[in-house]
């Protein structure tokens, strides 16, 4: 029963050494998981999408840095463009600052010129906003210094013109760019959300687990605790059973030494009463030797006397002293036969009182000798009994 309850305990305590090393496991994966989320995916404008994700992921701490100083820096010229190319593109289509600033110049010029000249102008001049890519039509319309300013302005305005589509069309490139690092930044992104969701599932059901083993290994405890408490009972039990086996024992080795001086009485009395029983026959046989001898003397006793009565019937008819002396005689003898008759029946009575004795001290040793008997078998069912019920509480237990 020990054996089994320790076995229990090991079984139960390595399941939990292996819960807790899942759990660190469980625990450590879920670290290094957040360290590879929080770790930026650097992906370069000017190089392949899978070779810069792939160089963000192996790239050292310092450089891990770097990259994330300058994918935060991406992500907020990609903010700044998403929000500025709708005022570049709305602006595309109006006329252009320049033209207006251009036009603005004009209208000042012109109001240096005479007023007649201006009119004049104004009927027959025909320009063309910064957004043609021609020159203005610009003969007759002012003075000498006028057509150079406006040649000037018009390249200053084709220039810009032409710096501003450079810069919408680069700007337009780098936003495509931007985009498509966006897409490949939030793939990664959600590939990375979704290992993370994953990850946090992993966590709750390992949480979970954890604690079912925890409630599982509470419960366990108390089973132990449970069957320990029942095998200190059952080591008590068996205790006070073997300190009551050994009391038998002490009993059942009293009571064989009980049976062997009981034993040895019986035999005493079965030997005294075989003596006796001899004595008995013995007596029997002389008694009925004396009997017989009784009654062959009473018989010839008898018969002596039916002749002495005789004789003496016919001495009567004589009378002489021959009859006295016989009569005399006769009366010895009667006398004699008496004190023999009175000795013999003495001596019967003796032997009748012998033979009663010897009957009754018989029947006191058979009633003993049963009474010892009943009592012996009693004691040796009785012993039966408690052992066999020993026995089966001993075999209950083992």
């Amino acid at each position: 029963m020990r054996e089994e309850s320790d076995r229990l305990v090991v079984e139960y305590n390595k399941k939990l050494d292996d819960l807790r090393h899942e759990k660190e496991e469980l625990n450590n994966r879920i670290h290094s998981m957040e360290q590879e989320r929080q770790v930026p995916i650097c992906v370069d404008v000017g190089v392949e999408m899978a070779n810069g994700v792939d160089e963000a992921k192996e790239s050292p701490p310092d450089e891990l840095r770097r990259l994330r100083t300058y994918q935060r820096n991406l992500v907020a010229l990609l903010k700044s463009l998403q929000s500025e190319m709708p005022d570049f593109m709305e602006n595309h289509k109006e006329p252009m600052v320049v033209e207006r600033l251009l036009d603005e110049l004009i209208v000042s010029e012109s109001q240096r010129e005479p007023a007649e000249s201006i009119n004049d102008q104004d009927d027959n001049s025909t320009f063309q906003t910064a957004s043609s890519s021609e020159p203005w039509n610009t003969d007759g319309v002012f003075s000498p210094n006028v057509p150079q300013k406006v040649e000037e302005l018009q390249e200053l305005l084709i220039s810009e013109r032409r710096n501003f589509e450079e810069r919408l069309n680069s700007l337009q490139t780098l936003m495509i760019e931007s985009q498509q690092v966006h897409s490949a930044l939030k793939v990664s992104f959600d590939e990375l959300k979704a290992e993370h969701e994953k990850v946090v599932d992993d966590l709750k059901s390992a949480e979970s687990k954890n604690k079912e083993s925890d409630a599982l290994l509470d419960s366990k405890k108390s089973q132990i605790e449970e069957l320990q408490k029942e095998l200190n009972t059952t080591e008590m039990e068996m205790a006070q059973i073997k300190e009551l086996a050994r009391q038998i024992e002490d009993q059942r080795s009293a009571l064989k030494l009980e049976n062997i001086e009981q034993t040895q009485k019986i035999d005493n009395l079965q030997d005294s009463l075989s003596v006796l029983q001899s004595a008995d026959i013995e007596n029997k046989r002389k008694y009925d030797e004396l009997l017989g001898k009784y009654q062959s003397l009473e018989r010839n006793f008898s018969r002596e006397r039916e002749e002495l009565v005789e004789q003496l019937d016919a001495l009567r008819e004589n009378s002489n002293p021959i009859v006295d002396s016989l009569r005399k005689e006769l009366d010895l003898e009667q006398e004699k036969h008496a004190l023999l008759i009175a000795e013999m029946e003495e001596k019967i009575s003796h032997l009748e009182e012998g033979s009663r004795m010897l009957e009754k001290s018989r029947e006191e040793t058979l009633e003993e000798n049963s009474v010892l008997t009943t009592k012996l078998l009693a004691l040796k069912d009785e012993y039966q009994l408690e052992k066999n019920d020993y026995e089966m509480k001993i075999g209950e237990l083992t």
